[in-house]
């Protein structure tokens, strides 16, 4: 059933440095404070939220910057001019807005798919026209990611799925195949490269199989339940597991690489940000471990999550709410910036934009005071290409595949089921 499109929304009211520093507009953190730890304003602007609407969550995708609220819609803005480019409208209030993906496609602007509690969308994600929206015959479990016009997400009735959809609106996707895994799964799903994904069940296990037929490629037995996304980069695949431990996993032949332990389980994905990866744990903080061995290499109790990084300096957001440089060498804090009006910062593992952002809508970007503010003409730019996508400056930027792993078939097939739309 096709959604009610908040649309079209004016502009937000941006503040951009140099250009339109007459506009008013409440300060959720000053000028003055976040240059004591070496940051710079680089956009202000503020979200039109109903009176009894809030803040929920915020998710960095791409270009694009994605944000939920309490009354079921979802916001996204240019990332980078901090400019909305749509809004929708997707679900009832306090229901789930799960993280969106952008579906792969050849030439890197593919869809957005939203995926709720009850329903999955799929948007054009510069224009935020809807191209699709269905309700499946199973409650997902947690996020959807897609390729062309194919859809992979797990059940919370202990099935992953493949489904198939046509761009026509209101078309009713087929179901390609479905797996048991033995436990609901809320963990977002990732692709391998060449033909192949993983995802993970409460179950405890973690499997690779191919996207065409769901062949097994392998499977690992953590043995307690991964309930947040894996995370996969070219050198293997990451699990964290509420049996208190972080896996990294071998993508080809699901060996594993190591094992970190820690105090608490853990129940959020791992941030991976070149050679480290940053994992939360309740009670311990923000663990900071090296990509390659599995070794500590620095937590800090208070932090919850790595909101940026420049060329030596971890900003992490902390408990407070602070937003706290660290030197990424030794983990020693450089400095420490109280926050009152802030309700959380944005995971950032691309880039040296913080993205803080309050309850009531207001949000604030800021860089490293050695980048050049955002010039009123950059956003001119920005506003004429808004609803189109970007100009590509670099064949392989829209590239979000791994490198390829080798995959195998197998007519002992455990993920093998009754229903196989392939067979």
């Amino acid at each position: 059933m096709p959604v009610k499109v908040v649309r079209t929304l004016p502009l937000l009211t941006i503040v951009v440095l140099a250009s339109m520093a007459g506009v008013t507009q409440a300060q959720i953190v000053e000028d003055a404070a976040l240059r004591d730890i070496g940051l710079s304003t680089y956009w202000r602007a503020q979200l039109p939220l109903a009176a009894d609407d809030a803040v929920v969550q915020s998710f960095l995708v791409d270009e694009a910057l994605y944000i939920t609220t309490k009354n079921g819609t979802i916001f996204s803005l240019v990332a980078n001019a901090g400019l909305i480019r749509w809004a929708e409208k997707v679900t009832e209030r306090n229901y789930t807005i799960y993280a969106p993906s952008h579906a792969w496609t050849a030439d890197g602007t593919g869809p957005v798919i939203v995926t709720t509690t009850t329903q999955i969308y799929i948007l054009d994600r510069y224009s935020g026209e809807l191209i699709n929206a269905f309700r499946p015959d199973f409650p997902a479990g947690g996020a959807a990611i897609g390729a062309d016009y194919e859809l992979y997400l797990g059940s919370a009735n202990s099935m992953f799925y493949s489904l198939a959809w046509k761009p026509q609106r209101g078309c009713t996707p087929i179901k390609r195949w479905e797996v048991r895994s033995g436990g609901p799964i809320s963990a977002a799903p990732q692709f391998l490269g060449g033909d192949s994904l993983v995802f993970a069940s409460q179950s405890g296990y973690v499997f690779s199989c191919t996207t065409n037929d769901k062949a097994l490629n392998w499977s690992y037995p953590i043995g307690q339940a991964v309930v947040d996304s894996l995370v996969v980069d070219e050198t293997g695949v990451y699990a964290a597991s509420v049996d208190r431990s972080l896996y990294k996993i071998n993508a080809s032949n699901g060996r594993l690489i190591w094992r970190h332990r820690m105090p608490s389980p853990l129940r959020r994905a791992p941030v991976v940000v070149d050679q480290t990866v940053y994992q939360f744990c309740q009670n311990f903080g923000l663990a900071a471990i090296n990509r390659d061995t599995g070794r500590e290499i620095w937590h800090y109790p208070e932090g919850v999550n790595i909101a940026a990084q420049d060329e030596r300096i971890d900003f992490v957001f902390a408990h407070g709410p602070a937003l706290v440089a660290i030197d990424r060498e030794n983990g020693q804090a450089q400095g420490r910036l109280d926050l009152t009006g802030v309700h959380h910062a944005t995971t950032n593992a691309m880039s040296d934009h913080v993205y803080l952002i309050g309850h009531q809508g207001y949000m604030v970007c800021a860089r490293p005071s050695s980048v050049s503010f955002l010039r009123k003409e950059a956003v001119a730019q920005v506003k004429e290409r808004l609803t189109l996508p970007p100009l590509k400056h670099d064949a392989n930027s829209h590239d979000h595949f791994p490198a390829s792993t080798a995959s195998h078939t197998s007519n002992n097939d455990p993920l093998k089921s009754g229903f196989d739309a392939n067979r």
